[in-house]
């Protein structure tokens, strides 16, 4: 008996140890998982009809008028977060804190089963039951599938649908997207639009076939403008993962107006990329060996996951995070007497040429097409509007419904913060105590002579973070990446002037594996985070992508506006949080009269200069 109370003693004090321990670990888990919704809003007042499958409403408020009443709806992006409790009480020192007394315990495992009750996606709820991240972030690409099929089927309904057979028959032909069946609509059939509203366009996709397509990932663009005005603005995609999607224009100017919808790439042709784009070894590279005399070529190529063996292995930490450069040994010549690595666009036009031949039926003609029902004409009237209340501009600023527009072919004005049109005099005032350094490609460069040329500014260092695909091959031991870049501005530099650093790591990597290409990023932001540390001061300017000219399929395959679109977003995602100043441009060159090209006209050059000022001194921009 004595020893049957002592052993059950022992097991309740051990089931406590326990216990307590297994609570403490699945809190310390759990307690980092943001909790976000996505929320379309629109801003207008619209009479209640039936609305297209996939669109969801947000009701704000009901006004009563003398006929019927009328019920503001409201679509706009909205991102909510965990609240202030939420944040402060699942911090690691809380945690530990709480762990160590009863009350606290008890605290949280309500927390989280008062979070387990919300309304959360499936997603998030799976990883509070199962953190498998927590033990192992190695192959989770599956997760980004979840959460797109959680997105698509939150738009679908799902009604309980008795059959006697296992299989119902299907229809006997399902296509891609078409730019001839596919249909464009003002939502509600609204036509009565003034400036300063928001403008939405509902967009179903059809295919050849006339089948109604259930599922998203098209690429669509759209621009509205008026020629003759000089007037235009990007739209805003949405996507529902349905096969709908919604294009918000903010509407800039009074008068007519004319829409243009275009599908750039179709879902199957983007998931091509994608697959492509996580290989390994993607292009071939040439390396030259030799001695100032004698010369030998051998095969290389760049890999971040992978074995080998008796290889010329090049590598840099610091820079290229796990991706190395690996060449077969030469003959005649040590690893040390590489010179030179070559991988130009005839490598480019090569490989795309054989790949191009495998999914032939991806293509249709030309890739940039326009909606077969498109342009869709309005009026818009007149109205005593005023711009929308911005924020300055810095770092970390929200993605709005509209980037801004053009005035006139000249004038951007950017809707994401507070700009403005600088003089010579204020341009000198800002400038007067700025160094500004420049690291990226040959659109940088552009920013460059700009800086240069017209506004008179001479302080300015320029490097090229190559190692990438191009024309020109540069000497090998020569290259600066941007991590050295970075790292070369000491912290007596920002002691005696304000530095200044913009970068690009986009046109030149598009054939660079999905990992190499993410791995680059993260070593360079920890450089960005070294600089900001010794240079408080100093404002880190990353310079988007814009559409450039995909002119063939060829270049469809080698060079995607779809690659560079999604680059952009891999660069929001890994530098957002750490004081990093975003110059998004890829509205501002879609809707530009000039015709799309990597190299853009000066108008445009000009107008991001503009912009670029208002982010370096944000404190002397008017109004």
């Amino acid at each position: 008996m004595m020893f049957t109370t002592k052993y059950s003693s022992v097991r309740l004090v051990l089931v406590f140890i326990i216990g307590f321990g297994t609570n403490r670990l699945f809190t310390e888990l759990t307690g980092h998982i943001p909790e976000t919704n996505f929320v379309m809003r629109r801003t207008n007042v619209s009479y209640s009809t039936s609305e297209p499958q996939g669109l969801g409403k947000v009701i704000t408020d009901n006004v009563t008028n003398n006929t019927k009443t009328v019920t503001s709806v409201q679509y706009v992006p909205v991102l909510y977060e965990k609240n202030d409790v939420q944040k402060r009480n699942t911090s690691s020192s809380y945690i530990e804190e709480q762990t160590m007394n009863p009350a606290g315990k008890t605290y949280l495992s309500a927390l989280l089963y008062e979070r387990m009750e919300t309304k959360l996606p499936i997603s998030q709820k799976l990883e509070l039951m199962y953190p498998y991240d927590a033990y192992t972030r190695f192959g989770l690409e599956w997760k980004g599938i979840v959460e797109e099929y959680e997105h698509a089927y939150s738009h679908l309904k799902t009604e309980e649908k008795k059959s006697s057979v296992p299989f119902i028959l299907g229809k006997e032909t399902f296509w891609m997207s078409s730019t001839e069946k596919s249909r464009a609509y003002f939502y509600e059939n609204e036509l009565h639009f003034k400036k300063g509203d928001h403008i939405h366009v509902v967009v179903e996709t059809y295919d050849k076939y006339d089948n109604r397509r259930n599922k998203g990932g098209d690429m669509f663009q759209a621009v509205m403008s008026n020629t003759q005005l000089q007037k235009s603005t990007a739209g805003r995609v949405y996507d529902y993962g349905n096969g709908t999607y919604s294009i918000y224009f903010y509407a800039a100017w009074s008068g007519d107006a004319y829409i243009s919808v275009y599908l750039l790439f179709t879902r199957e042709l983007i998931l091509h990329f994608n697959s492509e784009r996580l290989k390994e070894q993607r292009i071939p590279w040439t390396g030259h060996f030799g001695d100032g005399v004698k010369k030998e070529t051998t095969a290389c190529s760049l890999l971040r996951e992978g074995v080998w063996a008796d290889k010329c292995t090049y590598g840099n930490e610091n820079s290229l995070g796990g991706t190395v450069f690996i060449c077969d040994k030469p003959k005649s010549f040590s690893c040390q007497q590489l010179v030179n690595a070559t991988s130009g666009i005839a490598v480019l036009e090569e490989v795309a040429e054989q790949e191009k031949r495998k999914i032939a039926h991806l293509f249709k003609g030309k890739e940039q097409t326009r909606l077969a029902c498109t342009p869709l004409a309005i009026k818009i009237t007149d109205s005593s509007f005023k711009l929308p209340s911005l924020p300055p501009c810095g770092p970390d600023l929200p993605i709005p419904i509209s980037d801004g527009y053009w005035s006139d072919n000249n004038t951007y004005v950017s809707l994401v913060c507070k700009s403005q049109q600088w003089t010579p005099v204020q341009v000198r005032k800002c400038l007067s105590n700025v160094a500004i350094r420049l690291c990226g490609d040959s659109t940088i460069v552009q920013i460059r002579q700009r800086l240069n040329w017209f506004h008179n500014h001479t302080d300015i260092i320029s490097g090229k973070g190559f190692f990438s695909v191009g024309p020109n091959p540069v000497y090998f031991w020569d290259f600066t990446f941007e991590s050295e870049f970075l790292d070369r501005i000491t912290k007596e530099h920002c002691a005696s002037k304000k530095y200044v650093v913009m970068m690009n790591i986009m046109f030149h990597y598009a054939s660079w594996s999905l990992r190499s290409y993410i791995d680059r990023l993260f070593v360079t932001k920890f450089a960005v985070q070294r600089l900001l540390k010794r240079c408080p001061t100093a404002v880190v300017i990353f310079k988007s992508a814009h559409a450039r000219d995909n002119v063939n399929g060829n270049q469809c395959l080698h060079s995607s506006n779809w690659v560079f679109y999604d680059m952009d977003r891999m660069i929001r995602s890994v530098f957002s949080g750490i004081g990093v100043h975003f110059l998004g441009v890829w509205d501002m060159c879609l809707s530009h009269f000039s015709k799309p090209n990597v190299h853009m006209s000066q108008y445009v050059i000009e107008q991001e200069v503009q912009l670029m000022f208002s982010y370096i001194c944000p404190e002397l921009v008017e109004g």
